[in-house]
């Protein structure tokens, strides 16, 4: 399901209210989707707290009137009636909405969202953390290891077998000590990271195109073997696995999300080879195009998330 923050009409000044209790009919303490910013937001509010995560794409994000530049990797804390928006419209974001309950009961009346998090969980952190910050950018490993985790809460959240909600709980924990531990650890940012930023931005924009080392050098002003030992140290992967795995994940996007053939699919993602595709891809995600597609029409609920697989694989090629 996606949040659409024009559900509802409002007087003309009024701030859109939203409640989980509208999004979640089942009584579930939380929900989990993805939104593909379309337009610019206007600014909301709503009575739970709120994880985004930037899944693509680079915007800025508005929190009682202050406004921080997000992009891919960062994950923002949202309190009880912030009022907020995200303007920069392509970004794709992955929303978590949880009550204090989803973590602990006994937090069920805490007024702050950071102190929630800190205490619910990470009795090994000490109940707090050293750097405690609305935004935690990700180390580049660590972003797609923090990807992956949010697949599999989607996966589980659309899928609703049993003990689905026991599940997506755990994977909240992991999700959360991964956040707290690069809290505790963030330092300013260095060279490496902006060359990544950089990189990644490029490969978006390109996708369907053949990526080569050195056009990607060249546009990140480097010397390609350097740039790719930089890439290997910053990313933990080599860019041909990295762009296998990005490719993938904008096909499933575009199985899920579009009617297109496969054969169209895997040319807008920068395969010119049906067959090298469908490897990657039965590779990556462990079936075909038509399976994949196949099982989200199984699940057929009006209210499925959309699934955001991980991007990382260790034999996958690239066109």
């Amino acid at each position: 399901m996606e949040i659409r923050h024009n559900q509802q009409p409002v007087p003309d000044g009024a701030l859109r209210e939203f409640t989980l209790g509208e999004l979640r009919t089942d009584g579930a303490p939380f929900h989990i989707d993805t939104q593909r910013v379309q337009e610019d937001q206007p600014p909301h509010t709503h009575d739970f707290i709120e994880l985004v995560y930037i899944l693509a794409g680079q915007g800025m994000h508005s929190v009682d009137g202050e406004a921080i530049p997000v992009r891919r990797g960062d994950m923002l804390f949202i309190n009880y009636h912030q009022v907020h928006a995200f303007t920069g419209p392509g970004m794709e974001l992955a929303n978590i909405l949880l009550r204090p309950e989803c973590i602990s009961e006994r937090l069920l009346h805490a007024e702050n969202a950071y102190e929630l998090l800190a205490l619910a969980v990470f009795r090994d952190f000490g109940g707090q953390v050293s750097h405690p910050s609305p935004r935690v950018r990700f180390d580049p490993p660590t972003m797609l290891e923090v990807e992956a985790v949010i697949a599999a809460m989607l996966r589980e959240s659309q899928l609703g077998l049993r003990g689905y909600q026991t599940v997506i709980r755990g994977y909240l924990e992991v999700l959360l000590a991964k956040t707290f531990r690069q809290m505790d650890a963030q330092e300013p940012e260095g060279m490496p990271l902006r060359l990544l930023a950089g990189a990644l931005d490029y490969i978006d924009a390109h996708l369907g195109e053949r990526i080569t080392l050195t056009a990607l050098a060249r546009a990140c002003f480097y010397n390609p073997s350097y740039f790719s030992r930089l890439f290997k140290d910053a990313c933990g992967m080599t860019l041909t696995d990295y762009l296998t795995g990005r490719r993938i994940h904008e096909a499933l996007r575009l199985l899920r999300e579009t009617g297109l053939p496969a054969e169209a699919i895997a040319s807008r993602v920068g395969y010119r080879d049906k067959k090298q595709f469908y490897a990657a891809f039965r590779a990556q995600t462990g079936t075909t195009p038509g399976g994949y597609r196949a099982s989200l029409r199984e699940v057929n609920k009006p209210h499925d998330p959309v699934q955001t697989p991980p991007c990382v694989s260790e034999d996958g090629g690239v066109s």
